[in-house]
């Protein structure tokens, strides 16, 4: 057994004065380093770097050059996936992906996979986008919004604006709108 008080360094000072340091402080541990570089957590006899940690708070899995705070990257002819798994098959279980932006009050959007278990909202082993409250739900893609689920439950395509509808198609020469629905009178309609 090693017991040391105090903090233990590794250095190779043919390389740099960059130490790797293990300390116990308090009730916490941590690991340090030292130098002005990355720290690489390398695995086997050719020390192949598997995770990187940047002094910027970049974590990176399968690159040395993380471009966000998790970038995770593989190059095989085979599939790059993060697992997100929740055994449980109870009725409030669910594995999910959560967003949370500087909206008040604090929730979270995402995307959730509900359990075998779970009815809740779309119901058992259902996937679901979830948007907090009364925002609506957006598809954008090259920069333009295609399609929009309002927190109302109305949908509008190539338009942001589904007023009394529950349907509305924009009008691809902007001139009008289409829109398709029911208006409370036990009719349906459609119109432009």
């Amino acid at each position: 057994k090693l017991y040391v008080n105090g903090i233990i360094a590794s250095v190779n000072e043919a390389q740099g004065s960059g130490q790797l340091q293990l300390q116990g402080y308090g009730n916490s541990a941590y690991i340090n380093c030292s130098g002005s570089g990355s720290l690489f957590f390398r695995m086997g006899s050719g020390y192949t770097t598997r995770m990187t940690l940047t002094t910027g708070g970049n974590l990176g899995i399968g690159t040395t050059s993380p471009a966000s705070k998790l970038h995770v990257e593989d190059n095989g002819n085979a599939s790059n996936a993060i697992l997100f798994k929740n055994s449980s098959n109870g009725s409030g279980a669910y594995a999910g992906l959560k967003l949370r932006s500087d909206q008040t009050p604090t929730a979270d959007s995402g995307l959730y996979l509900n359990s075998s278990g779970n009815t809740n909202y779309a119901g058992a082993n259902q996937l679901m986008m979830y948007q907090y409250g009364t925002n609506p739900l957006g598809f954008v893609t090259n920069n333009s919004l295609r399609m929009v689920v309002t927190g109302a439950g109305r949908v509008g395509i190539k338009t942001s604006s589904v007023p009394d509808s529950q349907f509305m198609v924009g009008n691809a020469t902007g001139t009008g709108n289409y829109r398709f629905g029911y208006n409370g009178s036990n009719d349906i309609y459609l119109d432009a």
